[in-house]
């Protein structure tokens, strides 16, 4: 069973050049939309991990103590 790269691939290869060059735009259409998203997902994930977001390590922190100190003093 071909993969779909291959599958592409294979196709891309019997086009003459005069289809290629209508794909071609298409292509490097996906190519910046893919870098555009990876991106974008990366500075959410850095977003996420910045400072603004303090207040879910400051809540995990009370909780642990909380339960920690719950254990010690039973």
């Amino acid at each position: 069973m071909m993969t779909i790269r291959q599958q592409v691939l294979d196709a891309i290869q019997q086009l003459p050049d005069e289809q290629l060059t209508q794909i071609l735009p298409v292509l490097r259409s996906l190519q910046q939309r893919q870098e555009t998203w990876s991106s974008e997902a990366s500075k959410a994930y850095q977003d996420w991990l910045g400072a603004d977001n303090d207040v879910y390590d400051q809540l995990f922190n009370q909780e642990v103590s909380t339960r920690l100190l719950g254990c010690i003093f039973r």
